[in-house]
């Protein structure tokens, strides 16, 4: 079964196969292993396990399972984003399909729809704006003749009840003096309106204090800097905690840290999206998360001899079930098993995505084109690169500095410079 995750070409069918499972996957009882409360509760909070029925309440105590600041963290997240897709495909075909009474060439056309169903994502980097799809309160679709609460909107508990009843607690962080009592929650929330999160993309004000200019431009950096797998991965601490922006500009060039921003701009002030612990729980996630997937999956194919053997666990703000101090490629990643005998996952079973049935939009190889990697160099290039861009117009004849900046036939010559200073006081 293969298919391309994709943003915009889906059928109007899979639009609303996607919707009603989403709607179904909600309302799963929370006691439910295959729900959608215990499966976004993998990655933190209620700190319980999942799939591992000999785990103890202990070893798990104030621990989730997603793994941050070190080389597994976008590897981890891609079995996490195959099982979210493949409980969506099971409820498309074995709850929706067989109960919307269309007949068996109906039901063909809808199953030929689910088996070609991928994980939309959401690129913010080239639409810095809320996903429409996740706006509307609620939709009317005419294949089932009712009004349906969008399941994407918010994540709404089943039968009104609280969080706390199924062992969600109060979450202590550094941001604010008072614990944020998310067990109190019978709903996802995203703190800032529309307007706030586009005007926090248009003002790019990250995490660090730091302005690195628009998520575009840190993309494009992300993909044509030459960076070793560990640099490209994660977050780079030194041994003190501190943010990396205060000893290297270079270490916040990674797709863990452009991640976190997005995180926090579309959570806010206390939304679930900007706690880790909890941010799972809000529909966006998926969204978000398949979109660092596909990043990921270009610079892998732009650096197909990088990978990593080792690396530290680096300070982080929740535990992980399991994790040590150190991980490798070989390194189980908990709790995801690959067959009913309970083999777990690890770095190098998840590197290939083709093997796993999917692709993206600019990694097509069977599509002809004599230099791939030229063309997809040519596409980050048109789709990222805002500096490049804003250079080409000050370069025309008409431009602020015609004359100054060379513009021959489309291309241009500009310096991109990245100053790492270490001096002795």
């Amino acid at each position: 079964m293969n298919g391309v995750r994709a943003r915009t070409a889906w059928t109007r069918m899979q639009v609303i196969l996607f919707l009603l499972a989403r709607e179904r996957f909600q309302a799963l009882s929370p006691t439910s292993r295959d729900s959608y409360f215990q499966i976004a509760g993998i990655h933190g909070m209620p700190y319980t396990s999942w799939d591992e029925p000999n785990l103890t309440a202990e070893e798990v105590r104030s621990k989730g399972y997603c793994v941050h600041a070190n080389a597994l963290f976008p590897l981890w997240h891609r079995p996490y984003l195959l099982l979210y897709e493949q409980r969506l495909y099971e409820i498309m075909v074995d709850e929706i399909i067989p109960n919307l009474g269309l007949g068996r060439a109906g039901e063909t056309e809808l199953r030929i729809a689910a088996r070609s169903f991928r994980l939309p994502y959401w690129d913010w980097a080239k639409n810095p704006q809320t996903p429409k799809l996740v706006l509307p309160r609620s939709f009317r679709i005419p294949l089932v003749k009712r009004v349906v609460d969008n399941p994407l909107y918010q994540f709404k508990m089943p039968r009104g009840k609280k969080m706390s009843d199924y062992g969600m607690g109060p979450l202590r962080t550094m941001e604010f003096d008072d614990a944020i009592q998310y067990g109190e929650c019978v709903a996802t929330s995203r703190c800032p309106t529309k307007d706030d999160l586009d005007k926090f993309f248009s003002d790019h004000s990250f995490i660090t204090g730091f302005d690195y200019g628009k998520t575009a431009e840190m993309v494009y950096r992300l993909l044509t800097y030459p960076l070793d797998f560990k640099s490209f991965a994660t977050t780079a601490r030194d041994a003190t905690g501190i943010s990396a922006s205060e000893s290297s500009v270079m270490l916040d060039m990674n797709i863990e840290f452009i991640h976190n921003n997005i995180h926090y701009w579309v959570g806010g002030e206390g939304g679930h999206m900007s706690q880790i612990p909890v941010a799972t729980f809000d529909p966006i996630f998926w969204f978000h998360h398949c979109n660092l997937d596909r990043l990921f999956a270009i610079w892998q194919t732009l650096n197909p001899e990088k990978w990593f053997g080792e690396d530290k666990t680096r300070p982080f703000d929740q535990k992980v079930v399991g994790m040590g101090d150190t991980v490798t490629n070989k390194t189980p990643f908990r709790p995801f098993h690959k067959d009913e005998k309970g083999t777990l996952w690890d770095a190098d079973a998840a590197a290939d995505w083709f093997k796993l049935g999917y692709t993206y939009p600019e990694l097509q190889p069977w599509m002809p084109d004599d230099d791939p990697k030229a063309t997809l160099l040519r596409s980050i290039s048109d789709t990222y690169a805002v500096s490049r861009k804003e250079a080409l117009e000050m370069g025309k004849p008409s431009g602020e500095l015609a004359g100054v900046v060379d513009v021959k036939d489309g291309s241009i010559v500009v310096n991109d410079y990245a100053v790492s200073i270490k001096y002795s006081k």
